[in-house]
């Protein structure tokens, strides 16, 4: 052979490859949304028991305690923490991050109300101008709640990327 044809046999393979490399790669990264690779290896069951959650409160908490036991271990490993240290360490972490949980709900909660303030006023403003059966159109179409609701059933039929 010669070596044009050589050459163009390996850049074929290797593009290939490479093709389906990164079609791996991206069906593991978006299927998952979460880290592919944790202190035991490559979880795959792991990540398609997410995907393919049946709702099952047996299962969940199963999967919160493995994460909860992941994520001591990693913050024990990284930062060196010794025996006395972790559980004054995780206890202070938990707080730490159920005040960041309140506050953002609560931040949440006062966007909702804003967003309710300004729609109730922009409906008030255009109800001159549209009729009655309009101004339902528009409720469903543009109303904070509808809007909120439809967002959370494109996310949950998994159409919401």
């Amino acid at each position: 052979m010669n070596a044009k044809i050589k050459a163009f046999i390996a850049f074929i393979t290797i593009f290939l490859l490479g093709a389906v490399a990164g079609y791996f790669m991206n069906n593991v990264i978006h299927r998952t949304g979460q880290p592919m690779f944790t202190e035991r290896g490559f979880e795959r069951g792991n990540f398609e028991n997410r995907r393919n959650w049946d709702g099952n409160q047996a299962g969940r908490q199963g999967e919160s305690d493995r994460r909860r036991e992941w994520i001591e271990n990693h913050f024990t490993r990284k930062l060196e923490l010794q025996e006395p240290q972790r559980d004054v360490f995780f206890e202070k972490l938990s707080g730490y991050n159920r005040e960041i949980r309140g506050k953002i709900s609560e931040q949440r909660t006062n966007e909702r109300e804003m967003l309710r303030d300004y729609y109730n006023e922009f409906r008030e403003n255009v109800s001159e101008t549209l009729t009655a059966e309009q101004l339902i159109k528009l409720d469903a179409m543009v109303h904070p709640d509808s809007v909120h609701h439809m967002r959370m059933e494109r996310l949950r039929s998994g159409r919401g990327r």
